[in-house]
């Protein structure tokens, strides 16, 4: 039998190397084929060959981890993983919601608007101005101011508003003030109740609390503060439209009609620089006044291309 299976071998080698690596692999003896039999005892021997493969084959290792029932304990590490979901979801969306987020307000050249923020602040902004305010909810944590602004509180408010222009923190509750920012300078007047002025270059407890009529004047390259009254009635022109002069030197006059006009106007004439000028004008245009003082004083105006001359 040994040798006709060698003999088959040697006539298809490939298939006799296939074979050879099969039996070897089941550990199956030539023995166990026995091809001088019937053809029924060659199927029970094929039949016998295979269950000997079968019972060869390597079994599967017992997994307790694959047999054990994980149902119980996998709703609750869902529930978990859920809730975990969800809590870091609201976390998220919170944090965004404390995000500041803030409402713009440019006014062109000419322009001015009253801005009611709400029952309790309004602010005036005058021409060539910005506000930046919060609109999620953070008022009275930060306004910014740049050119010049008018806040003012109701008597019922109970919240702090702080405004913020370049490097100065004024901190209101209770009142009104005005606020006018340039390159040079950062002013606050205060118009009624007090204002806490702070300049953020310097300690904290440089803060200074101003009260009705006090003006307080950063000068920027110096980080220096300069505390007055008030002396000119026409700070608020902008925001009143109203320019009022009582017994006023016609040099200060000059100067204010200047700065609300951005004409510039000089009293050319010495013995004219001390003469007393009064008048209220409403919402007027510059040759109102103009017109005014030349009845009012025996004087001249003429311009010579850049700027008038009283004479």
């Amino acid at each position: 039998m040994k040798k006709f299976f060698n003999i088959k071998r040697s006539k298809n080698n490939h298939d006799a190397q296939f074979m050879d690596s099969i039996m070897e692999k089941h550990n199956i003896s030539f023995r166990d084929i026995d091809f001088k039999h019937t053809e029924i005892d060659t199927l029970n021997a094929y039949q016998k060959l295979n269950k000997s493969i079968e019972l060869n084959k390597p079994k599967r290792l017992y997994s307790p981890i694959a047999d054990f029932n994980w149902h119980p304990f996998l709703k609750p590490a869902y529930t978990v993983i859920l809730t975990t979901i969800v809590l870091l979801t609201i976390l998220f969306f919170r944090k965004e919601t404390d995000k500041k987020h803030y409402a713009e307000i440019i006014v062109e050249k000419g322009e001015k608007i009253k801005l009611n923020v709400n029952e309790d602040l309004t602010i005036w902004i005058n021409s060539e101005s910005y506000v930046k305010i919060p609109t999620n909810g953070k008022i009275g944590k930060e306004i910014f101011i740049e050119g010049e602004a008018f806040v003012e509180t109701s008597l019922a408010n109970t919240k702090e508003y702080s405004i913020i222009s370049g490097n100065t923190i004024c901190t209101i509750k209770n009142g009104a003030f005005n606020i006018k920012t340039d390159p040079m300078q950062i002013i606050a007047t205060v118009t009624k109740g007090t204002v806490e002025f702070y300049n953020t270059n310097l300690p904290k407890s440089t803060q200074i609390t101003l009260a009705g009529k006090d003006k307080a004047t950063l000068f920027k390259k110096h980080d220096f503060i300069a505390i007055e009254t008030e002396k000119n009635s026409n700070y608020l022109y902008w925001k009143t439209g109203i320019l009022k002069f009582e017994n006023t030197n016609l040099t200060e006059v000059a100067k204010t009609i200047t700065e609300f006009f951005n004409i510039p106007i000089q009293v050319n004439n010495t013995e004219l620089k001390d003469l007393k000028f009064s008048a209220t004008f409403e919402n007027p245009e510059i040759d109102d006044i103009l017109d005014k003082i030349q009845s009012t004083i025996n004087c001249q105006i003429a311009g010579d291309g850049s700027k008038l001359l009283i004479n």
